[in-house]
């Protein structure tokens, strides 16, 4: 697996006149498709690729297709010069979809054509192949495709000329197998953070006033969507077993599809005195500096933002073997992995910790 694409793009003629956005002619149009806007890894990382392009050089356009989730990144996008238009799914009647999707890549004429995550590597990769795309990146950005009848229409797509990218070597690895295709196919160019935004210090008495907390205790954070994958029921166990052992209480920061199933189970267990649901938070830096450790309990990732930006802010760390857990923490240095699902060992390493 290489590190860095090999090759060179393909440039489009722009037309003279009536294109779209030819006011930049000699900037490299790059289209983004990915399935929405929001505060999720991936769409983090496309932000900060436009923030730290250079307008000159690059321009960017963004398509997505399921709901935008956050009108605060709406306006992110705005405030570069960007404005994401939406081509609404119809799962009814995907060929339709397909269509227009299509339609707006190739009334854009972008020079590349580069989609995101596992439906938008299916969805924008068949639309830009039916657009006549001459330049098509395929971006994984976890280790699971979505579904069966997904990952067939993948593997069909695979004959076609695409450069494959991968924000973990276990990314590439899996996602490869899955496809049948090479690992040497595929890019590997991590996740990257900006680390001075965590290295500012924080009023933590603050904080805690807002959340109406008491400084009594240590603070172990996660910050995660409230989804299965992020294995929630694990870290619960992990603080009931905290319970009566050590003084700690636990900042939960993400919403998701599961928030009242894991508030009723903290209930259950006997810990929402001590366990908080802070919901979607844009202050992750002053949260994440207000803690005293960082506990991560997925099952799947690819290079996940969340341990970066602990790791920036300084907290130990304790984070689950998901695959590529090896490329984020180096064991007993820059944290400690455990295995997946052991709330045991969740709840001993905080305790040495």
């Amino acid at each position: 697996m290489s590190t860095a694409p090999s090759g060179s793009f393909n440039r489009q003629r722009r037309p003279q006149a009536g294109g779209i956005h030819d006011d930049r002619p000699d900037a490299m149009r790059i289209l983004h498709v990915i399935p929405q806007i929001g505060v999720g890894g991936a769409e983090r990382q496309l932000l900060e690729l436009i923030v730290r392009s250079d307008p000159a050089v690059v321009e960017h356009q963004v398509l997505y297709y399921n709901d935008a989730r956050d009108t605060d990144q709406m306006a992110s996008y705005q405030s570069l010069g960007v404005s994401p238009a939406r081509v609404p799914r119809n799962r009814a009647r995907p060929w339709r979809f397909i269509r227009d999707l299509a339609g707006m890549i190739r009334a854009a004429r972008p020079d590349v054509v580069h989609c995101w995550m596992g439906s938008g590597a299916v969805w924008g990769r068949f639309a830009a192949i039916l657009a006549g795309a001459r330049n098509i990146i395929a971006a994984y950005r976890g280790t699971r495709l979505s579904r069966v009848h997904m990952q067939r229409l993948n593997e069909r797509l695979t004959g076609h000329r695409v450069h494959y990218v991968a924000n973990s070597q276990a990314c590439a690895r899996i996602i490869a197998e899955q496809l049948h295709l090479a690992a040497a196919k595929f890019h590997v160019v991590h996740n990257g953070v900006d680390a001075s935004r965590y290295g500012v210090s924080s009023d933590r008495t603050a904080l805690l006033k807002e959340l109406g907390l008491p400084d009594d205790r240590k603070l172990v954070v996660t910050v995660a969507r409230l989804t299965p994958v992020k294995d929630y029921p694990t870290l619960l166990r992990a603080a009931r077993r905290c319970r009566g052992q050590m003084p700690v209480r636990f900042l939960i920061v993400g919403h998701g599809e599961l928030d009242a199933e894991l508030r009723a189970m903290a209930s259950q267990c006997g810990i929402d005195d001590m366990v908080h649901f802070l919901g979607l938070r844009h202050d992750i830096p002053r949260i994440l500096r207000s803690s005293d450790l960082f506990c991560f309990t997925s099952l799947s990732e690819g290079f996940p933002n969340a341990l970066l930006e602990a790791m920036a802010a300084g907290l130990p760390i304790v984070t689950t073997d998901f695959p590529g857990a090896e490329e984020v923490i180096d064991h007993g240095n820059t944290g400690f992995v455990v295995p997946s699902g052991d709330d045991e060992a969740i709840y001993e390493t905080i305790r040495e910790l």
